[in-house]
């Protein structure tokens, strides 16, 4: 599969960061999440953990693999 749009990448960044877990029930975050390469899906993971301790506490590698596998 083919890499998503860097505006893509930074889209769901904002989109996560703002809303935190919530955003997962948004179309949009979801469609954005389902359009990361292997490669973008760990740097999100990564940038998510870097954020605050209360926003990256939600966050996990395997879980937004996870997701992004099962929105495919």
């Amino acid at each position: 599969m083919s890499a998503a749009a860097a505006m893509t990448v930074e889209a769901l960044m904002y989109s996560l960061r703002e809303r935190g877990t919530k955003a997962l029930t948004e179309p949009d975050t979801r469609r954005r999440i389902s359009e990361l390469s292997d490669e973008q899906a760990l740097e999100v993971a990564v940038r998510l953990q870097r954020l605050k301790s209360e926003i990256a506490r939600a966050w996990s590698v395997e879980r937004l693999l996870h997701l992004r596998e099962t929105l495919r």
